[in-house]
């Protein structure tokens, strides 16, 4: 998108959708939306760029502005933005399936969060913000190779597996769920 001086028609801005004229101006104001919806819905004020049409007074937001407006949301909402889920990856050198698999968190929903389809909820921006402590993530490396939080191995079961017995797979043959409960 081309930067122009507050007041400045745009070259390369196009023309309005709703007058046709090539009269646009991309400016920064302070915008107001609503979030949420009926009785509980809250506006929410922030400053974005808009380009607008000084013929009919028509605005667009473009997509650099739909970012900025999503990140008014998060932090309306006290949880991180889209970008700083991103960086938190990042600066932990892991691919999205990497990070995945370590936070145990499904790898669509990373990347719903990373690019703001969604929102995550305010536990799980807690967990993500405890990955932003490189001792926090040392923690979750060392259980997911097989010791707990603290890095100590996981206790031996409690149960010991039997060995089938040759009954014990007739039985399990003759086995059928019948979808009824008693």
């Amino acid at each position: 998108m081309d930067q122009t001086r507050k007041g400045e028609v745009g070259v390369g801005l196009g023309t309005c959708a709703d007058c046709g004229e090539a009269a646009l101006v991309k400016k920064s104001i302070d915008y107001t939306f609503p979030y949420g919806s009926g009785v509980s819905a809250t506006k929410i004020t922030t400053r974005l760029p808009v380009i607008q049409c000084q013929k009919c007074g028509s605005e667009l937001l473009d997509d650099e502005a739909q970012v900025l407006q999503h990140e008014a949301v998060c932090r309306h909402l006290g949880v991180l933005t889209p970008r700083e889920i991103v960086s938190i990856r990042k600066s932990l050198h892991l691919t999205r399936q990497e990070f995945a698999r370590l936070t145990r968190i499904g790898e669509a929903t990373v990347a719903r969060w990373e690019s703001g389809t969604l929102i995550q909820n305010a536990g799980y921006d807690g967990y993500l913000y405890l990955l932003m402590d490189a001792q926090n993530v040392q923690r979750l490396r060392r259980r997911s190779t097989g010791g707990d939080a603290t890095g100590m191995p996981f206790p031996k079961p409690l149960f010991k597996v039997l060995q089938p017995t040759p009954g014990d797979e007739v039985k399990a043959r003759g086995f059928r769920l019948t979808g009824e409960v008693a």
